[in-house]
């Protein structure tokens, strides 16, 4: 079973040299990927979608399909309770006539954002979705990045939208900005503890210690965010150990640490199955059964 290679994601805790090694295998094999953390802009879906709006003003190659931009916008609109369950003519038409009002390629992305929200009432609608809230808080805030004087001021609508392109891409990225997301296939990696679930080195004592129960708990809500991304397949990838670098008076240490029983003092075996590293651990997952809504 193969997939497109924009339907395959990596999805890691943080960045560390384990993410750097991923890349540079992934760039040795002549694997085209995107890691996100490159991005100028916030990774949820909607932002993602007035991309994909912005992409279809501008390209006349179609390969933006206008009804992939209706699909979304209904259903945002249907989770605020403004329309029927089936997209009508005139929804169809107050999108496509907010999408097109562009002046030009270089017009400044934050007068066709503002243009778009005004004409669709974007705010208002994403304001009476309560599972559209995270999506509200990164519209937001790039709103304020591309008003003058923000990180984003000089950005035009051509910035946003080649952004956006990543199609034919492996994805790389963090399981916080994969919230909300599916793909067909999803990659898992470092799973051996002390990356995930994490221990933070403490520089005074010396050791690793114990996490916290809310450590614990907020790692253990990652790997299900991580794992329910996944339409058809996820792969665990674990090792019974990994070295790390420890910089001490001025030096640079490269320690093995492997635990003595993995997992077992706190209870992840309920949640990840450790797997041998040269092996790759596949689930089918039941897409047709209801998911919460991460």
């Amino acid at each position: 079973m193969t997939w497109a290679l924009d339907e395959i994601a990596i999805l890691y805790r943080q960045k560390g040299p384990l993410v750097s090694a991923i890349e540079g295998h992934l760039a040795d094999a002549n694997i085209p990927f995107i890691a996100e953390k490159d991005s100028a802009y916030p990774r949820t879906l909607l932002i993602q979608w007035l991309q994909d709006c912005a992409a279809f003003a501008l390209d006349e190659s179609g390969e933006i399909l206008f009804e992939s931009l209706v699909r979304y916008y209904h259903n945002l609109c249907y989770a605020a309770g403004v329309v029927d369950s089936r997209p009508n003519l005139e929804l169809r038409t107050r999108l496509y006539d907010a999408v097109v009002a562009v002046i030009d390629s270089e017009q400044p992305l934050a007068l066709w954002l503002r243009e778009v929200q005004e004409r669709i009432d974007l705010r208002e609608t994403l304001s009476r979705a309560p599972e559209y809230v995270h999506d509200l808080e990164a519209l937001t805030k790039m709103m304020s990045e591309v008003e003058p004087g923000g990180p984003l001021q000089d950005h035009t609508i051509t910035d946003f939208a080649t952004d956006a392109k990543l199609t034919g891409k492996v994805v790389v990225t963090t399981l916080h900005s994969s919230k909300g997301r599916q793909f067909d296939a999803v990659v898992l990696p470092g799973l051996v503890e002390g990356l995930v679930p994490s221990r933070r080195w403490n520089r005074r004592d010396r050791n690793y210690p114990e996490p916290t129960p809310a450590s614990l708990s907020e790692d253990r809500r990652l790997f299900y965010v991580g794992f329910t991304r996944a339409r058809k397949l996820v792969a665990l990838v674990s090792a019974a150990s990994y070295v790390n670098s420890i910089r001490v008076s001025s030096r640079t240490w490269r320690i093995k640490i492997c635990w003595r029983n993995p997992h077992a003092s706190w209870g992840m075996n309920e949640v990840i199955r450790v797997l041998p590293l040269s092996q790759v651990s596949r689930w089918d997952l039941n897409c047709r059964r209801s998911r919460e809504k991460i």
